[in-house]
């Protein structure tokens, strides 16, 4: 059985990472996979590039060139089209001949809606974020909360003026959805409930099936080895925080952390921070409380599954996140995670056997978490074993992949 997945990115934000797991899980278990990306970083041979980087760059600005005429404000969220024509992955996809497709994040203009109906094979989706049930938005938590019900000129904000882009958007999809053999996947029981609220998708089929890491690469190390390794202290009490565009994100709560580590009742001299995926603030920008380490983007397993066992508590204040993967990387090397109680952190993170999970967007509760893991050095030992436990019992990537075969089996065969 040849499988297809379809993704803009293949190491390039959490969804890809995901994607490219379970590719390799698959492949690893001798099954026909490929994954056709538009921007290709790593060098797997059956992950195919389709494009440049100018070429992927350019098709991005395309495809949001017009939400130009929805004048809406700067503030809002991110937001994706999908309506830019690419040739090049209509004719990729006929010369495999898939007998499935299985579509991850392809936004940022790689895959158009119009390409759905023209797959003659069974179609899985993962939604890694709330966009195929959406309008235009990726994220609706500070938007409109328009995609439970229609969009109409009824429900639209006020704050909106010009062509109502997400009302066309969530009409094409309709369209796309009511004839498409499409059979989504969740990655977090709270997706799988905003899914199910969702005017666009209500009764269609779903299940849900969680990422999973390889957790022979993601596993603990010797933390005094860890930080020689990566020049870190080795006496310090380490806190560590990583996530993607977090200074401009604000989905990923870097300012609920800042007002969380200024309420940390540890010492100054005793603590320190390790920082991935970003780089150090902007020249004027308000000091960190405690001296940091800028680690900048890390995409080599070994040196995360290093950092992650280099530190005494992982904390990800997301607001919201279908899964969460730095929490369950953080869980499998051994660190226990504090977050806010919300979204798809809540299926990772239990509170006060592994981490903790602080009343959602508190910054003085998640500061109370942090000391309460650090605070009690057996109370610490027993929240790293019960990290690692759960990890092996539920996002291990053998699990995941055989899921997701079984959910393929089931497609294909019928």
């Amino acid at each position: 059985m040849k499988i297809v997945h379809l993704s803009s990115h293949d190491l390039h934000g959490g969804a890809a990472i995901a994607a490219s797991r379970l590719h390799l899980g698959l492949c690893s278990q001798g099954e026909d996979s490929r994954m056709l990306v538009g921007d290709k970083s790593g060098s797997d041979p059956a992950t195919i590039a389709l494009h440049n980087n100018f070429t992927n760059s350019l098709r991005r600005n395309l495809d949001r060139l017009p939400l130009a005429l929805d004048k809406a404000p700067s503030s809002i969220a991110w937001r994706t089209l999908a309506w830019l024509p690419n040739r090049k992955l209509q004719a990729a996809l006929q010369r495999e001949e898939p007998a499935l497709v299985h579509i991850q994040w392809t936004q940022n203009g790689f895959m158009p809606l119009s390409l759905i109906p023209s797959i003659e094979a069974p179609i899985v989706w993962t939604f890694h974020d709330l966009w195929p049930v959406c309008g235009s938005f990726h994220h609706e938590y500070e938007n409109d909360l328009r995609y439970p019900g229609a969009y109409t000129a009824s429900n639209r904000p006020r704050d909106r003026k010009g062509l109502d882009l997400d009302r066309r958007v969530a009409v094409r999809k309709a369209k796309i959805y009511q004839t498409a053999p499409i059979h989504a996947i969740v990655p977090s029981r709270w997706m799988a409930e905003q899914v199910k609220a969702s005017y666009l998708w209500q009764d269609r089929p779903l299940e849900v099936i969680p990422c999973g890491l390889d957790t022979r690469l993601f596993k603990p190390l010797d933390r005094a080895f860890a930080r020689q390794l990566l020049n870190l202290p080795s006496e310090k009490t380490l806190i560590l925080f990583g996530a993607m565009y977090a200074g401009s994100d604000k989905n990923k709560g870097y300012s609920q952390l800042r007002a969380a580590l200024d309420q940390l009742s540890l010492p100054q001299d005793q603590v320190e921070l390790a920082i991935f995926g970003m780089s150090a603030p902007a020249p004027g920008e308000e000091p960190l409380p405690y001296p940091a380490h800028w680690l900048g983007v890390l995409r080599d397993p070994q040196t995360l599954a290093a950092l992650y066992s280099a530190a005494d508590v992982m904390v990800v204040p997301s607001l919201q996140e279908s899964f969460g993967q730095t929490a369950s990387e953080a869980l499998a090397c051994g660190t226990p995670v504090a977050c806010f109680d919300t979204s798809g952190l809540k299926d990772i993170v239990d509170h006060k056997e592994n981490g903790y999970r602080a009343q959602a967007f508190d910054a003085s509760d998640l500061a109370r978490g942090i000391d309460w893991i650090l605070e009690q050095p057996d109370r610490h030992q027993q929240l790293s074993l019960a990290a690692r436990e759960k990890v092996l019992a539920t996002f291990s990537l053998e699990q995941v992949v055989s899921q997701h075969l079984s959910l393929y089996h089931k497609l294909v065969e019928a």
